[in-house]
């Protein structure tokens, strides 16, 4: 697939899932003091509140996580290892739900894309085992890359509401990327989206 066809696909999924997550509002609304749902009211109500009780994972928590869900061993990759060492002072320092910003968004989606990469390489059948890649993605696999990332990347990250939404965005995208890459590239971009989504980064 073309560099900037992923690129537009790519900003197209995390705005949609970030708008799920935030409930339809963008993120510097919730910093505002639009509350991510389940949040508190009395919380959400207070931005003062919000930005001491909605935090977010700093460089060292992020990459340890990413690591843990792709199964990923970052200290035998040194592809991944550069990734990171390239990105990491744009990655939060702290906890400070203030710390997040674009440059923020944009070092995690690099790294999170890496980290996909190597686990299509690596760790494929340990994340996706009903993904094999032979051609191009059926129903079947594509239901089970979006119920896989819901189920492992996202689990206890919200409620059962705002998870399911989430699932009909990732799916519509995934469709949208089998239409225009081949079953790597949708893999790719379904576990990059996934990986990517403040569900992993936020706490």
């Amino acid at each position: 697939m073309k560099r900037n066809v992923k690129i537009v696909l790519m900003s197209l999924l995390l705005l949609n899932l970030s708008s799920c997550f935030f409930g339809g509002k963008d993120i510097s609304s919730a910093l505002r003091g639009k509350a991510p749902i389940g949040t508190d009211d009395a919380i959400g109500s207070d931005p003062e509140l919000l930005l001491s009780n909605v935090g977010v994972k700093n460089f060292e928590q992020i990459n340890l996580t990413m690591a843990a869900i792709t199964q990923v061993d970052f200290f035998q990759n040194t592809d991944l290892q550069a990734t990171y060492d390239g990105i990491k002072t744009s990655l939060p320092a702290g906890n400070e739900m203030s710390q997040y910003t674009d440059a923020v968004q944009k070092a995690i989606v690099k790294l999170g894309t890496e980290y996909c990469n190597v686990m299509i390489d690596t760790s494929l059948a340990q994340v996706f085992p009903n993904i094999s890649l032979d051609g191009t993605l059926s129903a079947s696999e594509k239901s089970h890359l979006v119920d896989t990332i819901a189920a492992n990347f996202w689990d206890g990250t919200g409620d059962k509401a705002t998870i399911e939404e989430q699932k009909g965005e990732l799916a519509k995208i995934i469709d949208f990327a089998s239409s225009n890459s081949d079953e790597r590239g949708t893999v790719l971009l379904g576990c990059t989206a996934g990986l990517t989504s403040p569900n992993v980064y936020f706490n």
